[in-house]
């Protein structure tokens, strides 16, 4: 079995692409091109143990996306019935940690317990972060107006969160690139958008 350089450049040749990457599934082990689309396709090869130690692991990273809305006095139903969408996670002031509702010094207004709803796409391998946004844009497109008048009248933080799960000894984080349509609708929304990450 020739190396890994060797299979990527005579797969890119053949699909006439100049930018696909090869990854390797760490499972089965079989070689797998993807585009900067994001795009994977399998290529049914496979590299024996001894040249496994030529590959770099490039498994991608795991990403999600969370809307959330927080505030003091809110009625956590009205939201999910005005929506029409079920939450993923509801919070009530009496679901926060006792060192946070019973704290010793007094706690800076973001880190006070509060009512929180929040709709998260989850956890999965991702190469592209606005392929999950746009995943949870689905469930919200032409919403925008009751979010708005939900926020106006319980005077509630709007915010996405993209978490990044990803190995700190490997070049494997997702591209942080945010589509127009994304930051417009954050933006129609007046919500907050923030990056979590984490390293293993």
């Amino acid at each position: 079995m020739r190396p890994a350089e060797v299979l990527k450049s005579e797969y890119v040749g053949r699909a006439n692409v100049s930018h696909f990457d090869m990854i390797q599934n760490t499972s089965t082990k079989e070689i797998l091109l993807i585009s900067k689309d994001g795009v994977i396709v399998p290529t049914g090869l496979f590299i024996p143990s001894k040249e496994r130690s030529k590959i770099v692991s490039t498994e991608l990273s795991e990403v999600s996306v969370c809307l959330t809305m927080s505030g003091n006095n809110v009625d956590l139903d009205e939201i999910s019935e005005k929506l029409d969408i079920s939450p993923t996670r509801t919070r009530s002031l009496d679901d926060w940690p006792d060192a946070i509702k019973n704290p010793v010094y007094e706690l800076p207004e973001y880190l006070r317990p509060r009512f929180t709803w929040e709709l998260n796409t989850g956890y999965s391998h991702c190469r592209l972060v606005r392929n999950k946004f746009d995943e949870l844009l689905g469930c919200l497109e032409g919403k925008e107006y009751v979010i708005n008048s939900l926020r106006e009248q319980n005077d509630l933080e709007v915010s996405f969160t993209v978490g990044i799960h990803a190995q700190h000894d490997q070049c494997n984080l997702p591209e942080l690139f945010l589509t127009n349509k994304i930051v417009t609708f954050a933006a129609s929304t007046n919500a907050d958008i923030g990056f979590d990450m984490y390293l293993d």
